[in-house]
């Protein structure tokens, strides 16, 4: 099966295709959320490249959020498109659960964490079970003093909200942060996701798939 990944959910963006689960190629541009100018041109040249045809995508996976949210707009609107035009499923993916995917083969707790202004943050923890990642803390908008109150055990923190709130993460004993190469949200796990979530026999309906911002108001 033939996934198209897309992510826009934060200051850096991306755009892979896979197929039957091995990363066949992926664009990154971490530019800030200039997005709908990359997200096209570079699936263009991806699919060029592999020469591979748009007849040939079995479907697309799209990280719907929580994250910026003009940023996440351009994601999901361009993945609506394609599922609509290409006539192909479409696999709504969280962007946090696609972060945790940076760290494989762990026992410890994954906390993944993006900022949401206003001196808050988005996160969700999991953990994996079976070799796969499974919810161990909801996801929630809130102050990261809020956040640290529930991390009582070892716990990998990745996301661009690691690296903002790195000095009060780091006053937590249990905190454990990893380079910066590993807080960025990937399309590549995107799909490897969808492709879970469409071999599950699960997918989104195309026309009522709306971004997941978490918060009400806007705050970019």
């Amino acid at each position: 099966m033939k996934i198209i990944g897309l992510d826009t959910t934060s200051q850096s963006g991306s755009v892979s295709l896979i197929n039957e689960n091995k990363i066949l190629g992926e664009c990154l541009f971490n530019v800030g959320p200039r997005h709908s100018e990359n997200v096209v041109s570079s699936l263009e040249w991806l699919l060029e490249t592999l020469d591979i045809k748009k007849q040939e995508i079995d479907a697309v996976a799209v990280s719907i959020g929580p994250g910026s949210f003009t940023s996440i707009r351009v994601g999901v609107t361009i993945a609506k498109s394609l599922a609509y035009s290409m006539k192909i499923k479409i696999a709504a993916v969280s962007s946090l659960e696609v972060l945790a995917m940076n760290v494989p083969n762990t026992d410890l707790n994954i906390c993944s964490i993006l900022d949401a202004k206003r001196s808050e943050v988005y996160s969700a923890i999991y953990k994996y079970s079976n070799n796969r990642l499974q919810s161990v803390r909801d996801e929630k908008v809130e102050p990261i003093e809020t956040l640290l109150t529930f991390i009582n055990e070892p716990t990998i923190f990745v996301g661009d909200g690691s690296s903002i709130y790195n000095e009060e993460l780091k006053k937590n004993s249990n905190s454990i942060l990893v380079s910066e190469n590993f807080n960025i949200v990937r399309s590549s796990n995107c799909a490897l996701l969808g492709s879970v979530k469409l071999c599950d026999g699960k997918s989104d309906d195309v026309m009522g798939l709306v971004p997941n911002y978490l918060r009400k108001t806007d705050v970019e």
